[in-house]
């Protein structure tokens, strides 16, 4: 997934240059910025966990964000932006442990930068897509840890930095003159494991529950599924002048 997801980045860019091209002094390039945020689900996905007959995921944890981002249009229909987030994601299961039930709870908060290319259609709809990379901020456990395994918590454990894939499609309006507000989908898939392959820790592990089967396979796989919402404002622009050389105008 992860070359088919970069030769689509460089086919974009490659469709992008020779657009550019091709409109040549008539290109009149927008400026914008934009504040952003979204509501969804998430999950954290392992193979040995998934299936763990022991461990029931819940489907429906809450995910959500907001930044914003600054953007430059190429005419009507390409642009590229780039984006910074803070984000709250986790996961919940339901862990039989043998003699009682108890739930098990996972919140992950990061700041991500997302580098993003965007085709809007003369209709309103969009799509875009590109790279997130991600900085874990914080890592909480429900219940808490055994300190007597995990002593330095679980900084040893998570991967600092991590990578993902966004494609998001939506629709916007003119909002008033210049603003636009767009509503959207976002779908996030990490190619990146959250947990380093060198430890067999699972995001189950406390140090509460032992599976009948120890668990062989540590990666952990990002994936989210949002609803977006965004205001955008156009602040400037830059084109070719008459006399052949570009001019930034701002809006006032």
């Amino acid at each position: 997934m992860k070359r088919i997801f970069l030769i689509f980045i460089a086919g974009l860019l490659i469709s992008t240059s020779l657009f550019a091209q091709k409109r040549k002094t008539s290109t009149i390039n927008w400026l914008s910025i934009a504040i952003k945020g979204g509501y969804g689900g998430s999950l954290l996905m392992n193979q040995n966990i998934f299936s763990d007959k022991k461990v029931t995921p819940n489907f429906m944890n809450g995910s959500y964000f907001f930044g914003g981002r600054i953007g430059w249009t190429l005419g009507d229909y390409i642009g590229v932006s780039f984006e910074t987030d803070f984000s709250t994601f986790g996961q919940e299961f339901d862990v039989f442990d043998g003699s009682v039930n108890f739930n098990k709870i996972t919140k992950i908060s990061s700041m991500d930068l997302i580098p993003m290319l965007r085709f809007t259609a003369t209709t309103g709809f969009y799509a875009e897509l590109g790279p997130k990379f991600s900085t874990l901020k914080s890592i909480t456990e429900t219940p808490t840890l055994d300190a007597a395994l995990f002593p330095g918590g679980l900084t040893n454990v998570y991967n600092e930095k991590y990578t993902s894939a966004i494609l998001g499609i939506g629709f916007y309006y003119l909002f008033v003159e210049r603003i636009t507000l767009s509503l959207g989908f976002r779908a996030n898939y990490g190619w990146k494991s959250m947990v380093s392959n060198s430890s067999y820790y699972s995001v189950t592990d406390d140090g509460r529950y032992f599976p009948d089967t120890p668990y062989t396979n540590s990666t952990v796989n990002l994936i989210q599924l949002q609803g977006v919402l965004e205001l955008n404002y156009f602040f400037g622009f830059f084109g070719d002048a008459s006399c052949g050389k570009g001019r930034l105008m701002l809006f006032k």
